[in-house]
């Protein structure tokens, strides 16, 4: 009896499927994806926890709630003037300097927020509304 080998029949004929793998373009597609949305995440951190959109948060929060916050009204004036001092890095807003026509506007803002922090009058929570977002406005300007 003549042994036949395996070549000879007919199952040579079957070829196993080829695996099929990502292609090195896909996957550099997708590094560079999660690269980009790494450093986009990042900055917006870097970005939201810098000091003047940290006074701007805390400000417009403050004018959202002035009616039931936990500050007496007067208090309200010392924390916007505490937020500015944050945001622009100094201890005295005086010492704040604009260098332009801006500057004698800042100091007619810091004559209107010295005499709300510190007038024995009643205060008006109008008033506070007013200053805060005239105090908002300093910090985009700046």
């Amino acid at each position: 009896m003549p042994t036949s080998s395996l070549a000879e029949t007919e199952w040579v004929d079957i070829v196993p499927p080829v695996t099929v793998s990502a292609s090195p373009d896909a996957a550099m597609v997708l590094l560079i994806v999660c690269a980009v949305l790494a450093t986009a995440i990042t900055a917006a951190w870097f970005y939201s926890t810098r000091p003047r959109q940290q006074a701007r948060r805390k400000l417009r929060s403050l004018i959202r709630t002035t009616d039931r916050n936990k500050y007496q009204p007067r208090d309200n004036y010392h924390v916007i003037a505490r937020e500015l001092g944050k945001a622009f890095g100094v201890t005295r807003l005086t010492a704040v300097n604009f260098n332009d026509a801006r500057q004698e506007r800042w100091q007619e803002f810091l004559q209107q927020l010295d005499q709300k922090r510190f007038s024995a009058e009643p205060l008006s929570g109008h008033d506070f509304a007013q200053l805060a977002d005239q105090a908002v406005g300093w910090l985009r300007q700046r």
